[in-house]
């Protein structure tokens, strides 16, 4: 008889023989995959991103350190955690904002950018060459200027090589945390780690002295690029122009919802809304054919929540069109853009910081009901795991009020 499971082990052990090499292989076409992409796009045009993340990243294990040895964080996560919680929070935010800043600043210096230009001269625009003819123009446009794209040019062969360089840094940070998460994975998981694939990665004498910094960092990195992203999305996009992708997304869903919502609410049988159900037992008159009482009030209440949307759609449009009247007056207004989008910043760096928390707390939830055991990835003292401990108890609390 063929000992098959001894020939399937020790096929398998030489496969995993193989895996760091294969492994390797596999980060070296991405990063040569990156080098091409960001020779192609230029140094100006590669995305930062998670470069701006390593920063702030940075900046905020100096801050924990310093804070550390002045005593405004606690030897132990257990002493006064809810302050411990709420001073790391509000660095993870400053240190996120400060990155920004000199991302700000950089970008303004190297980044294509809006500036006006006059109409005589060649402009260029979306990496192409204009010549002005003259023609109409906008009134949004300043007296004998137009506004263009400045630094969006082709890229030169040294600004071809220095974004080949950026996009394979870029890269590498998003590869090392994607590692490092899932370093934390397979060794808390004691399934994978006991397994002859989990022991020959855990066993690796680079995997070995990366492991311990990954556990401490690797989640706090994940919170903090969250924050980053978030508030660059915000200066990006600008306030007037969130709130109108916002309504352009889900306002006309929000609004049909609400319509035919209201006019079957119990809101509407006393109070303010009482006229909205006045009105839709008047319109169920209008099918007085009907023998059922209840088919009627049922299409009364419909009719009602037809013509409450035949009012708000229109509302909503004119105020999409007044915010789009506005962001074309702040787009061509350099003081009204930076103001726009700093207000903007400010706002999406409270949302990026809220997300974060309720995604912890949903995770204490879900821990608390037995359903994931997530505890054991953080490392103590990080933090993730003072923010978890910081929930946990609320979370404790909304899931036994849920559950009576």
């Amino acid at each position: 008889m063929i000992p098959l499971n001894s020939i399937l082990s020790i096929a398998i052990k030489d496969y995993l023989s193989y895996l760091p090499l294969a492994i390797g292989i596999l980060c070296g076409v991405i990063l040569l995959g990156a080098f091409i992409r960001g020779c192609i796009k230029g140094f100006r045009r590669v995305s930062w991103m998670m470069l701006v993340g390593l920063l702030a990243f940075g900046l905020f294990v100096i801050g924990c350190k310093v804070l550390a040895e002045k005593g405004k964080i606690p030897s132990s996560p257990s002493d006064s955690a809810d302050t411990t919680a709420l001073t790391l929070i509000a660095l993870a935010a400053i240190c996120a904002l400060v990155a920004l800043i000199i991302y700000g600043i950089a970008a303004s210096l190297f980044r294509p950018r809006w500036k006006w230009a006059l109409k005589s001269k060649t402009y260029v625009q979306n990496g192409f060459e204009y010549e002005d003819d003259e023609e109409e123009y906008d009134s949004g446009y300043e007296q004998g200027k137009t506004l263009v794209w400045k630094n969006a040019g082709k890229p030169t062969w040294i600004g071809r090589l220095l974004g080949g360089v950026m996009c394979v840094a870029n890269t590498a940070v998003a590869m090392g945390i994607v590692g490092a998460l899932a370093l934390v994975v397979i060794n808390a998981t004691s399934a994978i780690a006991d397994s002859s694939v989990g022991a020959q990665i855990l066993g690796n004498q680079i995997v070995a002295q990366i492991l311990p910094y990954a556990v401490r960092y690797a989640f706090d990195f994940v919170i903090i690029l969250t924050i980053v992203w978030t508030a660059y999305k915000g200066f990006k996009y600008g306030l007037v122009d969130g709130v109108r992708a916002i309504l352009l997304t889900f306002g006309g869903i929000a609004v049909t919802v609400l319509g035919f919502w209201l006019p079957f609410s119990p809101f509407v049988q006393s109070g303010t809304l009482s006229c909205i159900g006045n009105f839709s037992a008047k319109l169920s008159t209008i099918f007085s054919k009907i023998e059922s009482q209840m088919i009627r009030d049922v299409l009364g209440k419909v009719l009602a929540g037809v013509l409450i949307c035949s009012v708000l759609l229109p509302v909503l449009a004119l105020i999409n069109s007044l915010l789009k009247k506005l962001s074309r007056a702040i787009k061509y207004s350099p003081f009204m853009r930076t103001l726009d989008g700093c207000l903007s910043c400010l706002v999406f760096l409270a949302v990026g910081v809220w997300a974060c928390c309720e995604i912890i707390e949903l995770m204490c939830i879900l821990e608390y009901a037995e359903l994931i055991n997530v505890e054991e990835y953080f490392a103590s003292g990080s933090l993730i795991d003072v923010l978890f401990n910081f929930f946990k108890d609320s979370a404790k609390a909304l899931l036994t009020k849920i559950m009576g």
